[in-house]
């Protein structure tokens, strides 16, 4: 073969291999974004969170908070793929129908009745075409405590969003999931609830009380109805999420296929962030009313601390005093593509 002839063959195999390895990338690329739900939630707050919000100034602050707190939950599914879980606040609003709120008196002291408040939520919710196009569901956070119930015989909890209710529609109609946090407007404690039922809705099994594999004693984000410890799915709940999504993926129906608009596109500023922001500091929130706490690094309880821990000391007699140990802010980094979450490096 002469020396041209040969360069000629060596560059149409080296085109033929470019294009394969193209179509190959580009077919890779397309199934990466088949594998993913990216849900579109809606948040209903309440007076009583109204009452407790701790951060009030800015233009949109509710809309900082809640798309923070969004992140955080998403940030439990940070190790899950095939498929990979994403959520976008697309929009906030005050509730109007303030006659759903049920309470419940428990040892004297009022909760909202989870179970019968998301039932009147589910209501005016479910059916709802007001709502930003690509929502598919819609979180009422209240201020008050929330009262959640176990059925004894089914385990059932009653009080938080109904399991694999997402994406159900009738005719041309989408149906809202609907569901409810408690959070106190400064700490973000409702991310674990909240965390919990979106797994809930997207086919995550509940951990086994008895069962020999995956034990709730694990404490596992599906091991209780308070979002468990630790800050992730159990292998049970995982594979049970994965099986819930290829099951229903290509569906016409299905309802995380969409593009939501976020409230704020691009913002994904955890709580750690959010503070920051804010100027705020985490050990402020655990103050009292004769005790000013702030975050100290400088003394012996400090050093002394895990990672994920924050130390809170207050100043008196010119000389600062350790008070207590806090978790981290949920975003906190602690080491190499590793978070807190829940007080846990991850």
């Amino acid at each position: 073969m002469r020396p041209q002839s040969f360069q000629g063959f060596l560059v149409i195999c080296l085109l033929v291999f470019v294009a394969s390895r193209a179509e190959h990338s580009e077919e890779d690329h397309v199934e990466m974004e088949e594998d993913k739900i990216i849900l579109g939630i809606y948040i209903v707050y309440d007076d009583a969170f109204i009452k407790n919000f701790l951060f009030n100034k800015g233009d949109k602050p509710f809309n900082d908070y809640f798309t923070a707190l969004c992140n955080a939950a998403e940030a439990y599914f940070k190790d899950l793929r095939d498929p990979r879980v994403m959520l976008a606040l697309a929009g906030t609003s005050r509730l109007e129908e303030k006659n759903i709120i049920q309470t419940t008196l428990k040892d004297r002291k009022t909760y909202v009745d989870g179970e019968k408040t998301l039932d009147k939520f589910y209501d005016i919710m479910t059916w709802n075409e007001s709502l930003p196009e690509g929502v598919d569901v819609v979180f009422l956070v209240t201020g008050t405590e929330t009262w959640i119930t176990e059925e004894a015989v089914t385990n059932e909890w009653k009080g938080l969003a109904a399991p694999k209710s997402i994406c159900f529609s009738a005719k041309t109609v989408q149906a809202k999931a609907v569901g409810i946090v408690y959070d106190d407007g400064k700490n973000f404690n409702g991310v674990p609830v909240l965390a919990l039922q979106v797994a809930m809705l997207l086919g995550a099994s509940k951990d086994s009380k008895r069962g020999k594999y995956c034990p709730s004693s694990q404490g596992y984000l599906t091991s209780s109805k308070d979002g468990g410890s630790r800050p992730a799915l159990s292998a049970c709940s995982r594979s049970a999420l994965r099986e819930f999504y290829f099951k229903n993926k290509d569906k016409d129906y299905i309802c995380w296929n969409d593009f939501p608009k976020a409230a704020q596109p691009g913002n994904k500023r955890l709580p750690v962030d959010f503070y920051l922001e804010k100027d705020h500091d985490i050990c402020e929130s655990e103050s009292t009313r004769r005790r000013t706490l702030y975050t100290c690094e400088n003394i012996a309880n400090a050093k002394r601390l895990l990672d994920c821990q924050v130390a809170c000391c207050d100043y008196w007699q010119n000389r600062e005093w350790f008070q207590k140990r806090v978790a981290a802010p949920d975003g906190t980094s602690c080491g190499k593509n590793t978070i807190c979450l829940r007080g846990q490096c991850v």
